[in-house]
Parts: structure tokens; C-alpha cells; sequence
């Protein structure tokens, strides 16, 4: 019997500390200049928990999807790397704000001046991890309670109309971005480092047009069929010059409004790293 509960015992710590071993050690790993589309010329200091947080990442969106209560061990994954992806995020967030200013808010941070807002993953993923571990948590109710000792399964279809519903919504909402946001182009990722420390490979920038822009705005325009997002440095009569932050020199070309696509306003980090695995451009 001993032996039995050291055994969960070792696996329980495995599974909540092993995420964050893991993590640890891809730190080492320079994964950003594989879903990088230009290779990197400097090495940036915020990349290192920037590594562990995408590994973490990974191992959260497996085990999140994969759990089960024949899986269970899954779910002490899911939860260990919940923990891990939250201390390498706000490890990043305290590495950039040595070099720019970052401002916490709910739900949302600023960096730098005339920011986007950042979506807080590192609030998102604590908010999900604790909702999914709600049962654990919470004392069923006597329904859910008679429920069980039937051996019932309460809600089954209910779940899958629900998620079908979501998914369907998420097309919708998708395919109607154009239109609410006034732009062929309401969603980019992030693929080189030209905008660091500000925007990271793998950010999600969530476009809106509009009728003119300002010195300060990081804007998002079309260049030899890709897609550059880079701020306004100049503005004159209406055309704009535009640069990366972390870039020496200014673009060599002057856009009209009618070039610019439209203003980032909200971003959302890491997600957009989980396509540039697969497709760069």
C-alpha cells in the first residue's frame, strides 16, 4: 500500500513539475529563429523565457486537449503547465519592461508608447486552467450527485451542441472580421523581429482600417506580397513613412492611406507561433 501511494505520489509531482523542467531546458533552444522568417542578427534577452513560455504553451494545449478521467494524469500535466506558461509570461513581461515601459491592466497590458492593447495570456490560460479544475474545486450538487451514482452522464449531447455552436460561431465571427473591421486584412502574424521589443514573432495583431493615421500608429501594408507591419515615423500631406522599432533605417517607401490596410489595436501573444510552424509566410 506504501509502495502503491509513493508511486502516485512520484507521478504527481512528475506531472506538475515536468512541465516546467521541460521548459526550463528549451530556454536553451533558440526556437524563435526556426519560426522566425528572417533569421535573427541580435539576440534579445526576452526570448529566453520567451522559449520556455511557447513549450509550456504547447504541453498546456496537449494535455488540455487530451485529458480524461481515464487520462487523469494528463490533467496534473495540464495543470503544471498552466503554472509554467504563467511564470515564463510574466518572467518576459518583467525582461521587456527593463527596456520599454510596460503597463498592466486587467486583462490587458500597454507597452511602449501609442500601444495596441495585449491580451494578458497569462490571465487567459490561469482563467481556463481554473475553470477546467471547477469540479475539483466545487461540491456537486445533490443532482449531479444522484446523477453519478446512476452512472449517468449528464449533459453528453448538451456538450456537443454546445461545441458545435462555438465552432460554428467562430467561423462566422471569423469570416465577418473583414467587415466589422473595415480591412481585407483584420488578423496578421507576427514572423520576424523587425518590432521588437514591442511585437514578438508569433503575435496575433488584430487590424481595424480607418481614414488617416498618426506618428506613433503601427500599421500593417502589403510590400512585394507580404504582409509588413511597421510604424508611422513620418507623416506628411497624408503619406506616411513607416519603420520597425528594432529596425536601423527607415522603409524605403512612402504609402498614401489608401496603402495602409489599418491600425493594429489589439494584439494577441504566442498564438500565431503555433501557425508559423507549419507555414511562414
Amino acid at each position: 500500500m506504501k509502495v502503491q501511494l509513493s508511486r502516485e505520489l512520484a507521478l504527481d509531482v512528475a506531472a506538475i513539475v515536468g512541465p516546467a523542467v521541460v521548459s526550463s531546458l528549451a530556454m536553451l533552444i533558440p526556437i524563435e529563429n526556426f519560426l522566425s522568417k528572417y533569421p535573427f542578427g541580435v539576440q534579445y534577452a526576452w526570448y529566453y523565457p520567451w522559449r520556455g513560455m511557447f513549450v509550456a504553451l504547447l504541453l498546456w494545449i496537449f494535455s488540455g486537449a487530451t485529458y480524461s478521467e481515464k487520462r487523469y494524469f494528463l490533467k496534473k500535466v495540464f495543470l503544471g503547465s498552466s503554472a509554467a506558461f504563467v511564470t515564463f509570461h510574466y518572467s518576459q513581461l518583467w525582461v521587456v519592461s527593463r527596456y520599454v515601459r510596460v503597463q498592466l491592466m486587467p486583462l490587458f497590458y500597454l507597452v511602449g508608447e501609442h500601444s495596441p492593447f495585449f491580451l494578458d495570456m497569462g490571465l487567459v490560460v490561469l482563467i481556463l486552467t481554473l475553470l477546467a479544475f471547477r469540479k475539483e474545486v466545487s461540491t456537486p450538487s445533490s443532482q449531479e450527485r444522484r446523477s453519478e451514482s446512476r452512472g449517468v452522464v449528464v449533459g453528453g449531447w448538451r456538450e456537443i451542441v454546445l461545441y458545435a455552436l462555438t465552432i460554428v460561431g467562430l467561423l462566422v465571427f471569423l469570416l465577418s472580421l473583414r467587415f466589422v473591421l473595415s480591412t481585407p486584412v483584420p488578423l496578421a502574424v507576427v514572423s520576424s523581429w523587425s518590432m521588437e521589443p514591442v511585437l514578438h514573432v508569433g503575435d496575433v495583431v488584430v487590424v481595424a482600417g480607418g481614414n488617416s493615421y498618426t506618428l506613433g500608429d503601427i500599421v500593417i501594408y502589403e510590400r512585394g506580397g507580404e504582409l509588413i507591419v511597421h510604424r508611422i515615423v513620418l507623416s506628411v500631406n497624408g503619406k506616411y513613412v513607416t519603420k520597425g522599432d528594432a529596425n536601423p533605417q527607415a522603409d524605403n517607401i512612402v504609402l498614401g492611406k489608401d496603402a495602409i490596410y489599418g491600425k493594429v489595436q489589439i494584439v494577441i501573444p504566442y498564438i500565431g507561433a503555433l501557425k508559423l510552424i507549419f507555414y511562414k509566410g
